[in-house]
């Protein structure tokens, strides 16, 4: 049996089960029909063929083979219509290629039960020309690619229990049949051309009667009124805005230069290297950075290691400035933090209502849990700037932290006016209160 499952396929090999299937009496009809869905199936299986029938099995598990469903015509793909039948088909699209235009690399296994013995990237036939053994596999492996998609075809065409219906591209009586389903029916089926009415061809056999004896039960049953729904009432739209307190900075006017400006992914990323690193700071009497491989710990987001050394240079020097050393200290023994405390909150009521979404870089909070008597939003930043300069970015930066202050206040129920901001500017060594 595994050599037939290697040689024949699961599609032949179950398909030659069938004709016990059918005639067994312990099989009623819908065992007949899901078994022939299962044979169907199978051929179109070509990715699990080999010896090792448990990638079949966990397939036949897994993809979800339903009855027609109630609806009058559907329209679906040949590989979702697999395992289902209709009264009437019409298939369209066959002018597609039967083999892969890019394919990637070839491959080859004369055994079916050895293994792969030869693996090449896809040339072109004109570079393949230059070689027979590199021409022989190509052709092989076209063949077997034509062949699955004649199988596809044919399941295609089995979906039909009284009509099917072919459609074609014209083409000209003097031009040669492309390498498509398309050109092989005409090929095999049609030696003129259209009628009048553009039909190529028609079954001896074909009848309308299907459809003129099916005409007085064609509405089926009355439906069922669907039941009504409706949604429950709400003051607020049921889509909020998001928002973004880190897009706030600069307030609501930019200058078009710095719209203009491209974005830096190398400053970008050393600026998410020291906030990694200040991600690790509780309190600075008790961080040990020497207890951290700080290079490594930094390698996703950075893999340049003369780049993170050139970030954590930056981190080193901001540790030795006393106002960021102050602003890292422990303020009392009652005092908690935050680091890198994400949050999602809806602020405003009714229509103004807005999701606020993002994190902290650092929040001190003092007091006990639960009644908090102040707390303090300090927010690292990278960028490179010094005396009066520090001032006019810190204006800059004043709205994305009155938005921390606010969704802070919201979270921890403090009054805003308890919640100090800080600004700690890690390249100048400095520390700006807002």
């Amino acid at each position: 049996m595994r050599r037939s499952l290697v040689d024949e396929g699961y599609g032949p090999f179950l398909a030659s089960l069938q004709p016990a299937v059918d005639g067994h009496p312990a099989y009623g009809d819908w065992d007949r029909r899901r078994f022939r869905q299962l044979v169907e199936l199978a051929f179109t299986a070509d990715d699990v063929q080999g010896l090792r029938a448990d990638r079949f099995v966990d397939l036949v598990r897994e993809r979800k083979v339903e009855e027609p469903s109630a609806a009058r015509i559907k329209v679906m793909t040949v590989h979702a219509a697999k395992g289902l039948e209709f009264d009437a088909v019409v298939l369209c699209q066959l002018v597609g290629p039967l083999t892969s235009r890019r394919r990637g690399f070839l491959h080859a296994r004369p055994d079916p039960m050895g293994p792969v013995t030869f693996v090449s990237t896809d040339p072109a036939r004109a570079v393949c020309a230059l070689s027979p053994e590199l021409l022989a596999w190509r052709e092989a492996q076209e063949a077997r690619e034509a062949q699955e998609s004649l199988s596809l075809l044919y399941v295609a065409m089995t979906r039909a229990r009284h009509r099917l219906e072919l459609l074609v591209p014209h083409r000209a009586l003097d031009k040669k049949p492309s390498a498509s389903p398309a050109g092989i029916l005409r090929s095999a089926l049609c030696s003129g051309g259209a009628d009048e009415q553009g039909l190529l061809w028609r079954h001896e056999d074909s009848s309308d009667a299907w459809w003129c004896a099916g005409e007085a039960d064609a509405r089926g049953p009355t439906p069922r009124p669907a039941p009504p729904f409706r949604l429950a009432p709400s003051d607020r739209p049921r889509r909020l805005p998001r928002r973004s307190p880190s897009a706030e900075e600069g307030g609501p006017i930019r200058s078009g230069s710095a719209l203009l400006a491209p974005p830096s992914s190398a400053a970008l990323r050393a600026g998410s290297l020291v906030h990694r690193w200040c991600e690790e700071i509780e309190w600075l009497e008790t961080f040990d950075p020497g207890s951290l491989d700080l290079l490594e710990l930094g390698r996703e987001i950075e893999p340049d290691e003369e780049r993170r050394r050139g970030a954590l240079r930056l981190f080193e020097s901001a540790l030795e400035a006393p106002p960021i050393r102050a602003a890292l200290a422990r303020p009392s023994a009652t005092a908690r933090v935050w680091r890198e405390r994400t949050f999602r909150v809806v602020l405003g009521a009714g229509a103004e209502a807005q999701l606020w979404s993002g994190a902290f870089d650092r929040v001190v909070l003092e007091g006990a849990s639960g009644g908090w008597e102040r707390a303090q939003v300090c927010d690292f930043k990278t960028d490179r700037v010094a005396g009066v300069e520090l001032a006019e970015r810190a204006e800059h930066y004043r709205p994305q932290l009155e938005r921390y202050r606010e969704v802070l206040a919201h979270l921890i129920d403090l009054d805003p006016a308890r919640i100090e901001l800080r600004l700690l500017f890690l390249h100048a060594g400095e520390v700006f209160d807002l």
